[in-house]
Formats: C-alpha cells, sequence, structure tokens
C-alpha cells in the first residue's frame, strides 16, 4: 500500500518515496545465496536486511529474512538481530548519472537528460 499521493491508498504522508532492496534486486547485482561476492557495487563490509519476506522455524517466534552480509552473501538472518537497513529510491528513466562515488563525503550527483 502506498502512502505517496497522487495514489488513493495510504495516510500520503510521504513526500519522496523511498524503500528497501528486495532479495530478488540483490540477486540481479550479483549477489548469490550462501557464496560471496565483495566485488558488486552494493557490498560495504555490514549485514543489511531486505524487504523479501522470510520465514519461521518452527516452534520459534522470530522471523528470519534474507540479507546481504558481512562476507559478501545472500543468507538468512534472525530480526532479533540488529541490521543495517539501505534505504533505495526509484528514479525515472530521465535521470542520469554525473558524478559521485555514493559516500558521504562524495555523493552521487544525478541531472535529468533532457537539460
Amino acid at each position: 500500500m502506498s502512502s505517496v499521493s497522487p495514489n488513493s491508498k495510504g495516510n500520503h504522508q510521504l513526500k519522496y518515496p523511498v524503500g528497501l532492496l528486495t532479495m530478488d534486486e540483490l540477486v540481479m547485482a550479483g549477489g548469490k545465496w550462501n557464496t560471496a561476492n565483495t566485488s558488486m557495487y552494493l557490498f560495504t563490509g555490514v549485514n543489511f536486511a531486505t524487504m523479501t519476506a522470510g520465514y519461521f522455524y518452527s516452534g520459534y517466534p522470530i522471523a528470519y529474512v534474507p540479507i546481504y552480509n558481512t562476507a559478501g552473501k545472500i543468507t538468512a538472518y534472525n530480526t532479533a538481530t540488529n541490521l543495517y537497513l539501505r534505504p533505495v529510491i526509484n528514479l525515472s528513466k530521465d535521470v542520469l548519472y554525473s558524478s559521485g562515488s555514493g559516500t558521504e563525503a562524495d555523493p552521487y550527483k544525478v541531472t535529468l537528460a533532457n537539460t
């Protein structure tokens, strides 16, 4: 359910929609289940959660979600553990990369294709 206007659902409180990566997006970026890939652009050396639904172990009240871990592997992790979140925004097709490395000191800069 979207909370972004002009959608008819949600509370319309978000001015700029932000989401989380899915496990599918991690795979499309080069991630593999339980196989290290530390050369893909999403690798930062910290555990971060995906928004993909996970599972419950029978008899345990802890949810597990797919994560990209410190070893560069997609694996499952319990939600009771501290995890980072990586926000994701979707840009229109008219937006082009301009400069920057994506760090706090050197953020990505984008421009419109028709400007």
